[in-house]
């Protein structure tokens, strides 16, 4: 039985139309006319502007007051961010040992970032991944196993990253990194000694969280955990190719999202002596690391502090830097919030989560 439009149209076709009635025209055209109006429409516009000067003048300062820049700017950042999440989920599949599909994969990636704005250290993140693992069929210590492999590739790929930037980095154009790598270490270590009680405390509080699940979870269930997580391991080591996408992939999330940091200052960032492309990297890198390493959530805006006050010692105006790092983190960071959060709902309703 037809029903909606397609019953309708059926059913007209089956009854007899009284004498002197024409038939309805078909559907086709009916799409059709309003396509056909709206074209007309934009033809005599487009006629009407060309035969007034006037009117092409005022239609091209218009044009011409339009920030372009910072709009394509934007664009840019939304696609680097697109890349960043679908080179997560490439990362993910390599290290999982299963045929995850890319595009649920990929949400799955927006959904554990946006949990991990609210969690802070990426555990919230870690979670979502751990859930989606297992909602895939892979074992838990598999799971936890794929997903420990991946912090530790993540890792050493920024590190990796770093290193390229401070060797390869000036023959490419790619310079002074080195120079702020060190300048930017430098301040850190100072700022650890002087914060060292808090940071000895963070460590504690992690650690006994540890000790309290597993200790629920129960010897069986971790002896059993130990033995997928080591079969997985070398599983995982025995497939070069799988560990090599990957690195890869976990190093275009990296790139990707440095490549909108360089963008945004680019962009809206202003200084007397700009800095290079290869410094403003650096400080992307080690800001990063700060806010994953502070025991504290996203909405203190760790990163953020720490990209400003950055930008601003390197010499740019506090209201540029300011601007900038809200910019990007904006696009980058942010935007994503309300996105995972409703694709963790619709994957729930699909039962991946």
């Amino acid at each position: 039985m037809l029903t909606g439009a397609d019953g309708i149209v059926a059913g007209m076709g089956d009854a007899r139309l009284p004498t002197g009635v024409r038939p309805a025209r078909s559907l086709a055209v009916t799409r059709l006319s309003p396509l056909v109006i709206a074209g007309l429409s934009a033809a005599t516009a487009l006629a009407y502007i060309s035969a007034s000067e006037d009117t092409s003048d005022a239609l091209a300062s218009a044009l011409l007051e339009v920030p372009w820049l910072p709009l394509a700017a934007v664009a840019v950042l939304v696609a680097l961010a697109s890349i960043h999440f679908l080179s997560a989920a490439c990362a993910l599949r390599a290290v999982s040992g299963r045929r995850l599909d890319l595009r649920p994969t990929t949400f799955v990636q927006v959904a554990a970032a946006a949990t991990n704005r609210i969690v802070p250290n990426g555990i919230g993140g870690t979670g979502l991944n751990f859930r989606y693992l297992l909602r895939a069929g892979v074992a838990p210590g598999a799971a936890a196993s794929g997903l420990a492999a991946l912090a530790l590739l993540g890792g050493a790929t920024d590190a990796g990253y770093a290193a390229a930037l401070t060797a390869v980095g000036p023959a490419i154009g790619l310079t002074g990194a080195a120079r702020e790598l060190s300048s930017l270490t430098a301040g850190g270590v100072r700022v650890g000694q002087q914060h060292l009680a808090l940071i000895a405390t963070a460590a504690v509080l992690i650690s006994a969280v540890v000790l309290a699940r597993g200790r629920r979870a129960g010897r069986a269930g971790l002896a059993a955990g130990a033995r997928q997580a080591i079969s997985h391991a070398r599983a995982l080591v025995s497939r070069p190719r799988r560990l090599g996408t990957a690195a890869l992939a976990s190093t275009a999330t990296t790139v990707a999202m440095s490549a909108g940091f360089v963008l945004a200052v680019d962009v809206w960032g202003q200084a007397a002596h700009p800095l290079p492309t290869g410094a403003l990297i650096t400080i992307y890198l080690v800001a990063a690391a700060a806010g994953g390493a502070t025991p504290l959530p996203s909405f203190f805006a760790v990163t953020e502090l720490a990209l400003i006050a950055a930008l601003v010692l390197a010499g740019y105006s506090s209201a540029s830097a300011l601007v900038a790092v809200v910019m990007f983190q904006a696009v980058t960071f942010w935007l994503p919030l309300p996105v995972g959060l409703w694709l963790g709902q619709r994957l729930r309703k699909s039962q991946l989560l």
